[in-house]
């Protein structure tokens, strides 16, 4: 019988302790487990478009435009004055959709575990 094969010991994506900007706006990047093409369903983008317009009220974070790809989603988020701090924001976010994806018939877990996330920076602050 053939051995599984071992992975290399991935190390976890570290996060800045603290941004030093006032109203800060950043560009996060989630992704399917698996790459899994399932985000274009019949009525899942629905799903998401409303779990981003109630993020300003359920977690205090406001999300701008956004692009939904078949296994990955792209957002502009900023927070607000009383907001989560963003892994607990997306981790909220991520669960909600989740949730939505299970009532379509998706697999039980959806996302990947980590994001990637980028402050953008402007010339103008």
């Amino acid at each position: 019988m053939p051995e599984a094969p071992t992975h290399p010991q991935r190390r976890h994506l570290r996060r800045l302790e603290r941004v030093f900007a006032h109203h800060p706006v950043f560009l996060v990047t989630v992704c399917t487990l698996d790459r899994q093409r399932v985000l274009t369903l019949p009525g899942f983008p629905g799903e998401l478009a409303a779990a981003f317009r109630q993020s300003a009220y359920n977690a205090g974070w406001a999300v701008g435009h956004y692009v939904v790809m078949p296994d990955h989603i792209h957002f502009f988020c900023s927070p607000g004055a009383e907001a989560h701090v963003l892994p607990r924001f997306v981790g909220r976010w991520k669960s909600w959709t989740s949730r939505q994806a299970r009532h379509l018939g998706t697999a039980q877990r959806l996302w990947q575990r980590e994001f990637l996330d980028h402050v953008i920076r402007s010339q103008d602050r």
